[in-house]
Order: C-alpha cells, then structure tokens, then sequence
C-alpha cells in the first residue's frame, strides 16, 4: 500500500513538474522581449510585409528591416478624447497627418506592451492618414494599432498598406505563422501518396496477416499441448534483436553510397568541424564557424574515425567512415530499447519484441542514423542515461558505482550536445525524490551519491562550458548570438503566435514541411518521416527515400 502511495505520488510530481514548466515558459513567451512570440488581442491584428516563405536563414539587407505601413481613414465623428494603442515588433516611430508622434518603444521599455498616446488635438474631421515606420534587427517587421474614441475605430488588417527597402507599397499581410509552404505543395497530399500505393499496403497487410497465422499454424500442429509464443527457441526477443541488427547493417551498407554525403541538417557545418580538429588538433571556439559553437564530444569521435578510414582508404571514401558513428548509434538505441523493455516486462517477451521492432523501424531513427551529426550519438547517451535512471528507481539497494556510470552518461550527453540540458534536471529531480522517500537512505548517503555523480558530470563536461563564460560571458554561446557569428540572421516565420502551438492536422494533408504551419505537425512529421528532406530547401534536391510510403 505504502509503495502504490509513494508511486501516485511520483507521478501526480512528475505531472505538476511539466505543467509549472509548460505554464513558466508560456509567461515568458508573452512577457519576455528576447523571444520574438507576438500575443494576440482581438482589437487589432499583428501585420506584416507579405514575405515569400524561405526554408534557409535570412540575412543581409532583411537584417535591421524597416517596414513602412500607412493607412487613410475618413473620420466623421469623434469623442473629445481618442486615444491610440500602439505595439510594434520591435521599434516604431508614428505620424498622425504628417506629425511624428513618439519613437516607440522608449529606451528600456518592452516592445510587447501596449503603449498609449493621446491623439484628441491631432485628429480632424475628414481625411486623416496615419503611417508607421518599424524596425526589426532580426525578424520580420510587424505592428499592432488601434484607437479608441472615433466613429471608424483604426485598426491594423489587411487594409493596410506596407512597404520594404524602397519597394513599392503593396497590401500587408496578416502576421500569421501557420502556412502551408509551397515545397510542401510540390510533395503532394497524404491521399495522393495513400491513394497511389493503396494496392502495395493492402497486399502487405495480407501477407502480414498471412505469416503470423501461418506461423501459429505451424506451432499448434508441431507444438499442441505445450504451445506458447514466449517459449519459441526461434523467435524470441534477442533473435528480433540480431534480427533488426542485421537487416540496420544491411539497409546502411545499401543506402552508404545511395544518399549523398552533402545531405543532413547543417550537414557543411558538422563536417567543418571534423576538419578543423583534423587540421588544427584542437577544439574550435563558438566564433570559428557555423557550428562551431556545438560540444565537441561527437566531433572528437568522428575525427578519430575518419583518422582511421583515411590510413586504409582513399580519401573521398574514407569520408563516409563519419557515417559510422550516428549508423552505430542508431544500432544502440535499439539496444538500448530492449534493455528498457526488459526491465519494464520483465516476464513479457511480446511486449519486449514489440519494443524492440518499434525502436528498429522508426523512422526518425532511421533517417537520422544516415546523416552526419550529433542527433543520433546525443540520443544514445540520454537513453543510456535514461536506462540507468530506470535501474536505479528499481533496485532496491543503491550503489555508488551506478551513480557514477550515470554521471558519465550525463556528462558525455552535455558533451555533444545542449539539450541535454533540458534532461539532466528532470534525472536529478527524480533520483532526489527517490532517494529522499526511501527511508533507507540516510542525508549523507544521498549528498554522497548525488554529490560523486555531479562531480562527475563536471569533470566531463564543465571545462567545455567554462571555456564558453570565459570566451563569451556566456556558457551557452552558440550561432544564434549575433556577437558570436558577426553577422545578424533569421529564421521564417520570424516569430510565433499560440495558434502555431494550439494547432495540428496540416501534416496529414501536406505530410512535408509541415512543420511550417504547427508545432505539433512539425513533432508528427519528424517523427513518422524525414518531414524536412534531410535539411535540403528545395524538392528536387531532397533526399533520396520512398516518400510515397
């Protein structure tokens, strides 16, 4: 009864840990001036210069962007005050019948709140003309308005006029970040592809159907009193293990020549930094290139590997050696899902071979083992992690030796890449909670566990972020820091609103780049598919898989 208690309680923890934290980062998303999140009022609409969607960063003349907006509007009747409620991301200055009103937002002031200005003495009866000039150092230009007082409020809609880099005006557009982008156009529809290759799937699905009856067929008519799945010699959860192992080995040596070696997410700048250790023996700082900035843990690896391709092969054959480390990586997730399901069901072997078939053909795993980068290998180790945290809650005796494994895990995870960060309190928070219900465990075991563990996990990994304070002031400095890259750059949309992070269902219709219209089909189209093309911006230049499937 006490350990169900203790387990309700851990989870309604683990529940209120992620809601307080979903919740903090939504005020900070609203109220914070660094993160580009415009919020939306019912008064007026967000508008912006009506951009054509890119997939690649914006830099150049659209870095410190001005937008002109301007609008004409016939007042007949007034109240004796009228007032204008004005946001603009990120400066504005604003005239009202050719008379500058403020330079918006004053210094230190924070673009997202509403700011309010009496205009009573500069409004006239007739024709007004209200115009705005918005500056963004690394977005798009857009502006919120409206009044309060007239007979034809002002507002800012589609109504509006804008203009950008001395181009003619033309009709704004709604700052809106759900689109369908036109790449995605080019890839079809789900129903397009499900339509196409409907025979193939049903035939699939028969010959599926097929061998597992035939299969139980077999085992009832060789096998009949003592007939059971779990007792098969043949089919077992290590031989789906070596089963799904070999058939990795065999899709990788296919596809190793097959899916060139320019595909990948930022696949240029992950092989620059190989080089760079190859060249220079050293770790490159933040400020060296592109992604410079990344932990240098998978880099060290690959380098050594290609050191020792490039002994035996030629060189543009020893290049594909740096696809050996997320291949093996990928290979080691799967492994290490059959070590979770082990001991999760422990006395279940279809469930263990239903998680291990599922880790093998997932296809974010799959594609993501075939490029170059530290996706795979940062995967590994927090799954690693995650296995020893399971173990852990699970025993009944804690070893100091097991905190110390899990310390290296972590610390090589913070090693190749950041988000670990996002991973390593969750593991404190829950190992401390563990710890501190079991009344076995006395303080000075805890600290001493917990203590040796974090020792551990700086010693791996705190020199590397260190560096970064005393280089940058910033432990982590990376290619988003304008002072880091010398040059200013943006990503489309530019911004977010909450109907990005509140919508889903795009990705069934336009399974590609959908990730352009919401969070939710961006997390469903990486997941089930290479939903980016392997990070190339146009269709013709993506990779080369069965998208049809």
């Amino acid at each position: 009864m006490a350990d169900k208690k203790q387990s309700l309680c851990f989870g309604f923890l683990i529940i209120a840990v992620v809601v307080s934290s979903i919740l903090l980062l939504a005020l900070k998303a609203v109220h914070d001036p660094n993160i580009p999140f415009l919020t939306t009022d019912p008064r007026a609409e967000w508008i912006r210069y009506p951009l054509e969607p890119n997939t690649t960063i914006r830099k150049g003349n659209l870095i410190n962007l001005t937008a002109v907006f301007r609008r004409e509007y016939h007042v007949t009747g007034r109240l004796p005050q009228v007032l204008l409620y004005v946001r603009a991301f990120q400066r504005c200055r604003i005239w009202v019948n050719g008379r500058e009103l403020i330079i918006y937002p004053p210094q230190r002031s924070n673009w997202k709140k509403v700011q309010v200005i009496d205009i009573s003495k500069i409004i006239v009866t007739g024709r007004n003309r209200i115009q705005a000039a918005v500056e963004n150092q690394s977005g798009p230009p857009a502006l919120w308005l409206c009044t309060e007082g007239i007979d034809q409020e002002w507002t800012t809609d589609k109504s509006w006029l804008v203009s950008i880099l001395n181009q003619p005006f033309v009709q704004a557009a709604i700052a809106d970040d759900r689109l369908v982008h036109p790449i995605a156009l080019k890839g079809g529809s789900a129903t397009e592809y499900l339509i196409r290759k409907l025979p193939v799937l049903i035939l699939f699905m028969i010959l599926s159907i097929g061998i597992f009856r035939l299969f139980f067929f077999l085992q009832r008519l060789y096998q009949p009193k003592d007939f059971s799945l779990s007792k098969n010699p043949l089919l077992n959860p290590r031989s789906v293990l070596a089963l799904s192992i070999a058939i990795w080995i065999l899709l990788f040596l296919n596809n190793l020549y097959k899916v060139p070696l320019n595909l990948g997410f930022d696949v240029n700048g992950h092989i620059e930094y190989v080089n760079y250790i190859l060249e220079n023996l050293s770790i490159p700082r933040a400020d060296h290139g592109w992604e410079m900035y990344q932990p240098p843990f998978f880099y060290l690896l690959s380098a050594g590997i290609f050191r020792i391709a490039s002994s035996i092969l030629p060189t543009e054959t020893a290049n594909y050696s740096m696809r050996l480390l997320p291949f093996a990586s990928g290979i080691g997730q799967i492994c290490l899902a059959y070590a979770a399901s082990r001991m999760l069901f422990p006395k279940n072997s279809v469930r263990q071979m239903i998680t291990i078939a599922i880790s093998a053909i997932l296809p974010m795993n799959i594609y993501m083992s075939h490029y170059i980068s530290n996706e795979s290998l940062s995967a590994l180790l927090m799954g690693f992690s995650l296995i020893l945290t399971i173990r852990i809650l699970m025993q009944n005796s804690v070893t100091f030796l097991t905190f110390i494994f899990l310390g290296v895990s972590l610390g090589l995870s913070l090693l190749t890449k950041f988000t670990s960060f996002l991973f390593v309190p969750v593991i404190l928070l829950v190992l401390l909670y563990q710890l501190a219900c079991d009344t076995k465990h006395s303080p000075g075991e805890i600290l001493k566990v917990l203590g040796g563990m974090l020792f551990v996990i700086f010693l791996l990994s705190g020199w590397f972020y260190m560096r970064n304070w005393v280089l940058f002031g910033n432990l982590l400095a990376g290619n988003w820091d304008t002072s880091i890259t010398g040059y200013g750059w943006w990503q489309d949309p530019g911004f977010h609103t909450k109907q990005y992070f509140l919508s889903f269902g795009s990705v069934f219709k336009y399974p590609y780049f959908s990730g352009f219209y919401s969070f939710f089909d961006a997390i469903y189209s990486t997941l089930w598919g290479d939903g980016y093309y392997g990070g190339r911006p146009g269709f013709e230049e993506r990779a080369p898989w069965n998208y049809d499937y």
